[in-house]
């Protein structure tokens, strides 16, 4: 699989997704923002002054919702409109929430974090995974977490994949009720960070701390392993997502070490896969 760089210049990109339309999608951690690239290389920017954002999901409407340390936020680049989403869960609201998920129905899964405690080099606080519900239903599924991070169902909706930072990649059954059950570690190693589920139901995994990206099978078997560790010196891979009429181009995002004076090390590669992504419900808040 050969990759191009297409884009570089940011210091720490998250979240990336394909519209419609083709129009690349992707957060700018540090210094704040939505940015979209076009097919034709036009570089447009919205909510700049929102940092911290690890997940992003499209709405019905044309429009995204994205994470962050005060919970999700709603807005719409055709329109200007822009709205917090508060959920509350036992009446509190939900806050520091990092990646996310879309269902079939219209809403999310969500995961939190809290980078702060990160941050200030100690370990975060443990934390839960929620379902939330266009209705303004939030309903916890899961506690005990220390850093959530990528999100992906599989392609019959009987598995919800998930990337526990310091541990690696975990499996829940799905129940029909929605809910979550048999929690299983499929793969230990540290870094995980986003993933993305493929048509024949592989999942793709970014991994943060060592720089490359591992291909699962639903069984724990590395089927691949792309190293972008000799890109730059201390290459990060934090996200990835797959897009094109067909599904099958796949792009890579990159930061750098956020803990040094900020770098421009916030890339994106991408290359045409033999295996194609599935398609990405999108969301109805």
């Amino acid at each position: 699989m050969q990759f191009e760089q297409i884009l570089e210049g940011f210091v720490f990109l998250e979240a990336p997704r394909v519209d419609d339309d083709g129009n690349l999608y992707f957060s700018e951690v540090m210094e704040g923002g939505v940015h979209r690239l076009s097919p034709d290389g036009k570089l447009d920017s919205f909510i700049t002054d929102r940092k911290y954002i690890g997940g992003l999901a499209l709405t019905e409407d044309g429009g995204f919702v994205c994470s962050g340390r005060a919970g999700l936020e709603y807005f719409n680049p055709a329109t200007g409109k822009r709205r917090a989403l508060e959920f509350l869960y036992d009446g509190r609201p939900i806050v520091h929430i990092n990646d996310i998920q879309p269902d079939d129905q219209g809403g999310l899964y969500v995961g939190g974090t809290h980078d702060p405690d990160i941050q200030e080099g100690g370990l975060p606080r443990r934390t839960n995974l929620y379902r939330l519900d266009p209705s303004g239903a939030a309903i916890k599924l899961w506690d005990g977490m220390e850093i959530s991070n990528g999100l992906g169902l599989s392609p019959d909706r009987s598995r919800l994949y998930f990337s526990e930072t310091f541990k690696g990649l975990v499996v829940f059954e799905v129940t029909s009720e929605r809910t979550l059950r048999n929690r299983r570690l499929l793969a230990e190693f540290s870094g995980a960070d986003g993933l993305q589920v493929d048509a024949e139901g592989g999942i793709w995994v970014a991994n943060y701390a060592l720089g490359h990206v591992t291909r699962f099978m639903p069984d724990g078997r590395v089927d691949r392993f792309i190293d972008f560790s000799d890109r730059f010196e201390g290459c990060r891979i934090t996200s990835l997502t797959f897009g094109g009429a067909d599904l099958q181009d796949l792009y890579v995002v990159t930061a750098g070490d956020y803990r040094k004076p900020p770098a421009k090390d916030g890339r994106i590669y991408r290359a045409r896969s033999d295996v194609p992504g599935q398609p990405t419900p999108k969301v109805r808040f």
